[in-house]
């Protein structure tokens, strides 16, 4: 048996529950263990970070078949599933494995006209809309969920080197991309937030609640403002995306020699 008794305000599955349970299915638990620092894309940018790092396919990780896990220079790399639940599920599993630091990478829509596709946006503090969030922290709704200074920081600075147009500020993240009515954008806009995505908020709550580190950095693909305006495809976002592909593999290689990417709190 894997499970233990809880209180009535412990989490009845744990990710370090579920991690027992593979080993005692056999999982070798050498293939359970990540590097401190992962670094994680959703969408094309998973594989682009793949290719960019030359990371080596880690075999009999439990997920290989739909979200394998890459060993690089010295960082682990990994492509996410898309919407908040589904991302903090495998991330939580990964802080089990040993990750401390964790860097995401993915694609927003604008809310702010001056925030043109093609801009990346770090994420300094990511404002909940979804429903994963308050299941790691229960005032999420009502607050802003900062990532890690120390990587907000050094990321912003390897793009802006690699030639991306950069900010920094605050993502609104929403479960349901098909119902940004204007009133709810309008409240986000009104939180200062620039963009709007379906993770990051989850994936800070989530690191506050683990004590890890977390960084999030966002394409902007399109403008939600008085009416949707799709730049899927154009120029100034392929380069966008290219730009980050390259640049977010040399930041986390240098972060894990320099040992500055950040940890666990005490």
């Amino acid at each position: 048996m894997c499970g233990r008794a809880l209180s009535e305000s412990g989490s009845l599955v744990t990710p370090q529950g579920y991690l027992d349970y593979l080993r005692a299915q056999g999982v070798p638990p050498a293939a359970l263990e990540v590097a401190p620092l992962v670094l994680a894309g959703w969408g094309s940018l998973g594989g682009g970070f793949v290719r960019a790092s030359r990371a080596c396919r880690r075999r009999r990780w439990p997920y290989d078949a739909e979200w394998p896990y890459y060993d690089a220079r010295g960082f682990g790399v990994t492509r996410l599933p898309t919407g908040a639940p589904a991302a903090a599920f495998l991330l939580d599993q990964l802080v089990a494995c040993g990750a401390s630091s964790l860097l995401g990478a993915g694609v927003a829509g604008s809310l702010a006209p001056d925030l043109r596709p093609g801009t990346v946006l770090v994420v300094e503090e990511a404002l909940a809309g979804d429903g994963t969030s308050p299941h790691y922290r229960p005032a999420a709704a009502e607050e802003a969920l900062p990532g890690s200074p120390n990587l907000v920081g050094h990321l912003a600075t390897a793009l802006a080197a690699g030639g991306a147009e950069v900010e920094v500020g605050r993502a609104w993240s929403t479960d349901a991309p098909f119902g940004e009515t204007p009133a709810l954008l309008g409240r986000a806009r009104a939180r200062g937030a620039l963009a709007v995505d379906m993770e990051t908020a989850a994936v800070y709550a989530m690191a506050a609640r683990r004590g890890v580190a977390a960084c999030s950095v966002l394409v902007i693909t399109d403008g939600v403002w008085e009416r949707w305006e799709p730049a899927f495809g154009t120029p100034a976002v392929r380069r966008a995306l290219e730009v980050v592909a390259a640049a977010l593999p040399e930041a986390a290689a240098a972060l894990a020699t320099a040992g500055l990417a950040g940890g666990r709190s005490p």
